[in-house]
């Protein structure tokens, strides 16, 4: 019977948006902060960002919007709390009593660890048979 699955290549993309918004908002921290960033000016960041179509999608997707007058320091605080609003994406990421930790974390550690307990029954079991006992007795 096969453990519970998750979508391996969602969760990198997940992990990877994550990143480039931080970087994003590092660039924007570095280069003319007090400068102000219109529409225009968050599409190129975007584009020079990432030229993978499905990337740019999801990247764009998180990015905020920008309404009205902005510095670029104000920008990057933006793409900074949408980074956070991911939540924490590493696998070792605790658990958080406020849920924090987002589902398709939770379940890429359940198929993880699904995964490590049937190889260790199977090996236990293997080990059993060798010193002539019954599986499982």
């Amino acid at each position: 019977m096969p453990g519970p699955r998750c979508s391996d290549s969602s969760l990198a993309v997940d992990r990877l948006v994550q990143q480039l918004l931080h970087e994003m908002a590092d660039k924007l921290d570095r280069i003319r902060p007090g400068g102000s960033i219109t529409t225009i000016g968050r599409h190129a960041l975007l584009q020079a960002t990432t030229m993978d179509p499905p990337l740019l999608r999801a990247l764009r997707a998180k990015a905020p919007e920008i309404t009205g007058s902005l510095t670029r320091r104000a920008y990057a605080a933006q793409l900074r709390q949408a980074a956070a609003d991911m939540g924490d994406l590493r696998d070792d990421a605790p658990v958080a009593d406020d849920g924090r930790v987002p589902a398709r974390v939770l379940l890429a550690r359940a198929a993880t660890d699904y995964t490590d307990a049937q190889a260790r029954r199977d090996q236990l079991s293997r080990e059993d048979r060798i010193h002539g006992q019954e599986p499982g007795a």
